[in-house]
Protein backbone atom coordinates (compact mmCIF):
# COMPACT_ATOMS: atom_id res chain seq x y z
CA UNK A 1 0.00 0.00 0.00
CA UNK A 2 0.91 3.42 -1.02
CA UNK A 3 2.69 5.06 2.38
CA UNK A 4 0.57 8.60 2.89
CA UNK A 5 2.27 10.36 5.86
CA UNK A 6 6.55 10.28 6.97
CA UNK A 7 4.99 8.54 10.55
CA UNK A 8 3.77 5.43 8.03
CA UNK A 9 7.49 5.33 6.59
CA UNK A 10 9.28 5.21 10.19
CA UNK A 11 6.58 2.89 11.35
CA UNK A 12 7.26 0.53 8.10
CA UNK A 13 11.11 0.71 8.99
CA UNK A 14 10.80 -0.31 12.77
CA UNK A 15 8.41 -3.34 11.46
CA UNK A 16 11.35 -4.43 8.89
CA UNK A 17 14.07 -4.36 10.88
CA UNK A 18 12.52 -5.95 14.16
CA UNK A 19 11.12 -8.51 11.40
CA UNK A 20 7.60 -8.19 12.55
CA UNK A 21 4.16 -7.76 10.34
CA UNK A 22 3.08 -4.49 9.02
CA UNK A 23 0.26 -4.87 11.69
CA UNK A 24 -0.31 -2.81 14.96
CA UNK A 25 1.15 -4.72 18.10
CA UNK A 26 -2.45 -5.07 19.45
CA UNK A 27 -3.20 -7.32 16.35
CA UNK A 28 0.13 -9.10 16.30
CA UNK A 29 -0.40 -10.17 20.20
CA UNK A 30 -4.04 -10.69 19.22
CA UNK A 31 -2.91 -13.75 16.96
CA UNK A 32 0.07 -14.83 18.33
CA UNK A 33 -2.56 -16.06 21.53
CA UNK A 34 -4.80 -17.44 19.39
CA UNK A 35 -2.28 -19.48 17.54
CA UNK A 36 -2.74 -22.41 20.04
CA UNK A 37 -1.43 -25.62 19.14
CA UNK A 38 -4.00 -27.66 17.08
CA UNK A 39 -5.23 -24.37 15.93
CA UNK A 40 -6.93 -24.19 12.19
CA UNK A 41 -6.21 -21.04 10.28
CA UNK A 42 -8.05 -19.41 7.34
CA UNK A 43 -6.03 -16.50 5.76
CA UNK A 44 -7.10 -14.51 2.57
CA UNK A 45 -4.59 -12.13 0.82
CA UNK A 46 -1.07 -13.81 1.54
CA UNK A 47 1.48 -11.41 2.78
CA UNK A 48 5.14 -11.02 4.58
CA UNK A 49 2.80 -11.65 8.04
CA UNK A 50 1.67 -15.32 6.12
CA UNK A 51 5.49 -15.86 6.22
CA UNK A 52 6.22 -14.88 10.13
CA UNK A 53 2.87 -16.38 12.01
CA UNK A 54 3.49 -19.97 10.25
CA UNK A 55 7.37 -20.13 11.76
CA UNK A 56 4.87 -19.62 15.21
CA UNK A 57 2.79 -22.40 14.52
CA UNK A 58 2.15 -25.74 15.87
CA UNK A 59 -1.59 -26.14 13.84
CA UNK A 60 -2.33 -25.71 10.58
CA UNK A 61 -2.61 -23.01 8.20
CA UNK A 62 -4.50 -22.46 5.09
CA UNK A 63 -4.31 -19.60 2.87
CA UNK A 64 -5.52 -18.00 -0.55
CA UNK A 65 -4.23 -15.30 -2.79
CA UNK A 66 -5.33 -13.93 -5.84
CA UNK A 67 -1.57 -13.15 -7.20
CA UNK A 68 0.53 -16.33 -8.67
CA UNK A 69 3.94 -14.85 -8.02
CA UNK A 70 3.00 -13.33 -4.85
CA UNK A 71 1.90 -16.74 -3.43
CA UNK A 72 5.09 -18.37 -4.98
CA UNK A 73 7.14 -16.36 -3.18
CA UNK A 74 5.02 -17.12 -0.17
CA UNK A 75 4.85 -20.53 -0.67
CA UNK A 76 8.98 -20.90 -0.60
CA UNK A 77 9.00 -19.76 2.37
CA UNK A 78 6.56 -21.78 4.74
CA UNK A 79 6.37 -25.44 5.90
CA UNK A 80 4.52 -27.30 3.61
CA UNK A 81 3.45 -30.04 6.21
CA UNK A 82 1.42 -27.52 8.16
CA UNK A 83 1.08 -24.44 5.73
CA UNK A 84 -1.33 -25.14 2.51
CA UNK A 85 -1.40 -22.39 0.24
CA UNK A 86 -3.27 -22.02 -3.25
CA UNK A 87 -3.64 -19.41 -5.77
CA UNK A 88 -6.86 -18.11 -7.43
CA UNK A 89 -5.83 -16.08 -10.08
CA UNK A 90 -7.82 -13.00 -11.09
CA UNK A 91 -7.45 -9.48 -12.81
CA UNK A 92 -8.18 -6.95 -9.12
CA UNK A 93 -11.34 -4.88 -9.95
CA UNK A 94 -12.55 -2.33 -7.63
CA UNK A 95 -16.38 -4.88 -8.08
CA UNK A 96 -16.99 -8.52 -7.04
CA UNK A 97 -16.09 -10.67 -10.39
CA UNK A 98 -17.58 -13.94 -11.10
CA UNK A 99 -14.00 -14.97 -11.37
CA UNK A 100 -13.19 -14.43 -7.99
CA UNK A 101 -16.09 -16.94 -6.04
CA UNK A 102 -13.52 -20.15 -5.46
CA UNK A 103 -11.18 -17.32 -3.94
CA UNK A 104 -13.64 -15.34 -1.48
CA UNK A 105 -15.39 -19.55 -0.87
CA UNK A 106 -11.54 -21.33 -0.37
CA UNK A 107 -12.20 -22.12 3.16
CA UNK A 108 -15.44 -24.18 2.27
CA UNK A 109 -13.27 -25.89 -0.27
CA UNK A 110 -10.78 -26.35 2.45
CA UNK A 111 -13.74 -28.16 4.80
CA UNK A 112 -14.35 -28.10 8.51
CA UNK A 113 -14.37 -24.93 10.67
CA UNK A 114 -11.50 -22.40 11.53
CA UNK A 115 -9.97 -21.20 14.53
CA UNK A 116 -8.33 -17.85 13.58
CA UNK A 117 -9.50 -16.56 10.25
CA UNK A 118 -7.80 -13.47 9.05
CA UNK A 119 -9.26 -11.96 5.76
CA UNK A 120 -6.35 -9.41 4.40
CA UNK A 121 -7.21 -9.56 0.33
CA UNK A 122 -9.58 -8.63 -1.92
CA UNK A 123 -13.12 -8.66 -1.39
CA UNK A 124 -13.13 -8.77 2.25
CA UNK A 125 -17.28 -8.01 2.79
CA UNK A 126 -17.32 -11.40 0.55
CA UNK A 127 -14.89 -13.04 2.38
CA UNK A 128 -16.34 -11.95 5.89
CA UNK A 129 -19.84 -13.58 5.08
CA UNK A 130 -17.97 -17.00 4.55
CA UNK A 131 -15.62 -16.48 7.32
CA UNK A 132 -18.70 -16.17 9.99
CA UNK A 133 -19.99 -19.52 8.54
CA UNK A 134 -16.70 -21.76 9.41
CA UNK A 135 -15.76 -19.63 12.08
CA UNK A 136 -15.29 -22.10 15.04
CA UNK A 137 -17.09 -21.04 18.74
CA UNK A 138 -15.33 -18.85 20.69
CA UNK A 139 -12.76 -18.09 17.00
CA UNK A 140 -10.88 -15.01 15.73
CA UNK A 141 -11.83 -13.50 12.74
CA UNK A 142 -9.82 -10.03 12.03
CA UNK A 143 -10.49 -7.82 9.17
CA UNK A 144 -7.92 -5.69 8.28
CA UNK A 145 -8.43 -2.25 8.23
CA UNK A 146 -12.19 -2.98 9.76
CA UNK A 147 -12.12 1.16 10.57
CA UNK A 148 -12.92 2.03 6.88
CA UNK A 149 -16.86 2.87 7.04
CA UNK A 150 -17.33 0.10 3.60
CA UNK A 151 -17.04 -2.23 5.70
CA UNK A 152 -19.43 -1.41 8.62
CA UNK A 153 -22.28 -3.16 7.33
CA UNK A 154 -20.67 -6.10 6.56
CA UNK A 155 -19.80 -6.01 11.03
CA UNK A 156 -23.07 -4.54 11.39
CA UNK A 157 -24.59 -7.69 9.60
CA UNK A 158 -23.16 -10.56 11.38
CA UNK A 159 -23.36 -8.67 15.07
CA UNK A 160 -19.78 -8.23 15.27
CA UNK A 161 -18.11 -5.68 17.60
CA UNK A 162 -14.85 -4.41 16.42
CA UNK A 163 -11.70 -4.07 18.35
CA UNK A 164 -10.29 -0.51 17.45
CA UNK A 165 -6.70 -0.83 16.98
CA UNK A 166 -3.77 1.76 15.26
CA UNK A 167 -0.57 1.23 13.59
Amino acid sequence: SRLRHPVDFAHLVVWRTLGLPRQSLTEIRMVCRALQPGVRVFEWGLGASTIWYTRRLSGEWHGVDHDPGWCDYVTARVDPSRVHLRCVPFQPAPRYLPEAEPYITAPLAVGGQFDVLIIDGRFRRRCLDVAMRVVSPGGLVLLCEAHRPYYQCGIAKHGGRMLQTSH
